[in-house]
């Protein structure tokens, strides 16, 4: 096979064909000229040799690595990685507004964007003015800028302000004042000037400069981060100067080999998540680039499991120390709420449940969440918001009872707000209630994953169980018990028990939903739960077992908190289901007085049926308003009143649907015989 030129043979090769051509030449006419003559030739090739090869050695060496540029002044120019979007904005407020704020934290690149929105601004370097004001006061900032424009420092007091807006007005030039930290830094300059521009950058927060237009420095996409983190030295073009061959010759520059660019190609999937999760903020992303780069035996893998892992090392301290810098600027209650949300760092926080975590106002907490969403140090989604992966590399801590107080809070939150949701279910208002649940249930499955705070653990898996058995959703339902009966604690681990019972004897397992109660049943309290003498009874009746079914429900109604009305919903309709399945057990034709027992049964159902019915009406439960007329139709057709029962199961029918349980108004369609599509 032929072998390809090497790079800047060509230029080497022609100097040897022409000094070769020359060489020849001379040699003929040395023969003619004799022995002084041939010197000639064997000069010029001792010469021309060593030459040919030190200019093909200095054609082909590899340039050193650049040095990293990073935009400090109006000279820098390493490229921007994913600014175009937010540079075009900026561009083009300033042009409509003459005025304009370019907020963003820092190490997000903020003055990168308003150097270039400067550069392109103005197109003579003359009318380019550019003022640092990190670290000064109002009267520092204004010193600065009468110098930039070259009006004396004398006048630096309140007559300043006039004599710099004459300055600048109608003269075309555009005033960047670059690191402002304090809105009070550069008040007296946000403002329109005609025929100039004013260009503020820094960390400041929404709406702190009213009346001026403002863009957002967000953080870099995956893709954008990934790119950035592949070049971390700001590279740039190498110079042509010193090296008219290359433009005679049209060569193309040779680049060093990206190390980086190799290794990163090995391995998409983790780099794909790595950027995702960590490559947010150019500042961090180019400084995350040069340590990998100057660790060639360090993986994207291995990179990500050593920003995730608490292992200590010289490297891992290295990247800790650089993910620290990250709350340069943050607010202290920007920082409480970071350390606050790291308690459940994977879970999204809703607007109230941030406020219940902080013991703050939603207001403030919602401009805190702004502030951190702009460092790229949260995530804002549809389902609310959580911590970035980046965020929780700080070990952030407020130390364990702040922390302890601060869990217990939130999840009173949550248990509350998921009690009210799970009676919504019920109601007219189901559908709002399924809006939440759908958004939330992923939080409140990771709040039961914990041991502490038991009594709210417990009342969030009472609410998750009415949205999980509506939603049909059984491997949910088993799940959160599980979870319950691994936390090894009361009642948590009989509630899990009760729960896998009740789902056993409902697919008809009889043998393990005998099996789950038992264990209940030797983890419960003396006094015992109402859930454990429901069980009890509903297996009772199951296998039969009447009395004993009657007595269960009796002791649950015994064992209820007060005010618990829609536990006693439930008890009354269990009473009289036991009551119809004993007028049922009562066998017909028999002597009048079991025709009598029977009818009083049946009477018996009727009333607690008519009773549950009452108190669902009184709380306005549809749930069991239907599940209670449906029953009342059932006795009613016992007792050969078949039109009063059609009447309960058309109501019922319409209370089910009332709730969107389309299984409920199938059935009572199915009773009535009336059409159900």
């Amino acid at each position: 096979m032929r072998r390809p030129l090497r790079t800047g043979s060509r230029l080497t090769g022609s100097a040897a064909f022409a000094g070769g051509v020359v060489a020849f030449v001379l040699d003929l006419t040395a023969n003619q000229l004799g022995a002084l003559g041939q010197w000639v030739p064997w000069t010029l090739m001792v010469v021309g040799a060593p030459t040919a090869v030190t200019l093909w050695v200095l054609d082909n060496r590899m340039p050193p690595p650049p040095e990293p540029i990073e935009r400090r002044s109006l000279t820098d120019r390493s490229p921007l990685v994913g600014r175009d979007d937010v540079i075009d904005e900026t561009v083009r407020k300033a042009r409509a507004h003459r005025c304009v704020l370019v907020r963003g934290p820092r190490g997000i690149g903020t003055s990168a964007v308003a150097i270039e929105v400067l550069l392109r601004l103005v197109a003579e370097p003359g009318r380019r003015r550019w003022v640092d004001a990190y670290g000064q006061s109002e009267r520092e900032v204004r010193l600065a800028v009468l110098r930039e424009l070259n009006l004396p420092v004398s006048n630096a007091g309140v007559g300043a302000i006039e004599l710099i807006v004459g300055r600048l007005q109608d003269s075309g030039q555009a005033l960047l004042i670059d690191n402002v930290t304090d809105p009070a830094q550069v008040r007296w300059i946000a403002r329109p000037i005609s025929g100039a521009y004013v260009i503020i950058a820094g960390d400041v927060g929404p709406d702190d400069l009213h009346g001026i237009a403002e863009t957002t420095v967000g953080g870099l996409t995956p893709e954008d981060g990934l790119r950035l983190f592949c070049n971390p030295y700001g590279l740039t073009p190498a110079s042509e100067r010193g090296r008219p061959w290359r433009r005679l010759w049209h060569r193309a520059v040779r680049r060093p080999p990206n190390a980086i660019e190799e290794r990163v190609g090995a391995e998409p999937g983790p780099a794909a998540e790595l950027a995702r999760s960590y490559l947010l903020r150019p500042r961090i992303v180019k400084e995350a680039g040069r340590i990998f780069d100057a660790n060639p035996e360090l993986s994207v893998s291995e990179l990500l499991d050593l920003l995730r892992s608490s292992d200590r090392s010289p490297l891992s301290q290295r990247f800790r120390d650089l993910f620290r810098s990250l709350l340069v600027g943050v607010p202290k209650e920007g920082r409480r709420l970071l350390t606050l949300m790291s308690a459940l760092p994977h879970a999204p926080y809703e607007r109230g449940a941030l406020a219940a975590l902080t013991g703050r106002p939603v207001a403030r907490v919602d401009a805190s969440v702004a502030d951190l969403v702009a460092r790229a140090l949260v995530h804002r989604g549809p389902g609310g918001v959580r911590l970035t992966e980046q965020a929780g590399t700080l070990g952030l801590d407020l130390g364990r009872r702040r922390r302890a107080r601060a869990v217990r809070r939130l999840y009173a939150y949550y248990a509350e707000l998921a009690a009210d949701h799970a009676d919504r279910l019920g109601t007219e208002r189901y559908a709002e209630a399924r809006v939440w649940f759908a958004s939330a249930d992923a939080v409140l499955r990771k709040l039961t994953d914990r041991a502490e705070p038991r009594a709210e653990i417990v009342e969030i898996a009472d609410a998750l169980e009415v949205w999980y058995a509506r939603e049909g959703r059984t491997s949910e339902r088993e799940a959160v018990a599980w979870t319950l009966i691994e936390s090894e604690s009361e009642p948590a681990a009989s509630v899990g028990h009760l729960r896998l019972a009740a789902m056993a004897r409902t697919r008809g397992d009889a043998d393990a939903a005998q099996r789950h109660l038992d264990l209940a049943t030797g983890l419960r309290r003396t006094r015992g739960l109402p859930q454990w003498h429901t069980e009890a009874a509903l297996q009772s009746l199951d296998r039969g077992d009447l009395a004993a079914a009657r007595t269960n429900i009796e002791a649950c109604i015994a064992a209820r908190p007060p005010g618990d009305t829609r536990g006693r919903i439930g008890d009354e309709i269990n009473l009289g289901v036991i009551a119809t399945r004993q007028a049922d057990a009562t066998p017909g034709g028999e002597p009048p007085d079991a025709s009598d027992r029977r009818a009083e049964q049946l009477e018996r159902a009727y009333y607690h049926f008519v009773q549950a019915l009452d108190l669902a009406e009184d709380v306005g439960e549809l749930d069991g308003q239907a599940h209670a007329r449906e029953m009342i139709g059932v006795v009613l057709a016992g007792q050969q009143k078949t039109r009063a029962a059609l009447r309960e199961w058309q109501a019922a029918g319409e209370l089910w649907g009332r709730i969107g349980d389309e299984a409920g108004r199938l059935r009572c369609g199915r009773r009535s015989g009336a059409p159900t599509g």
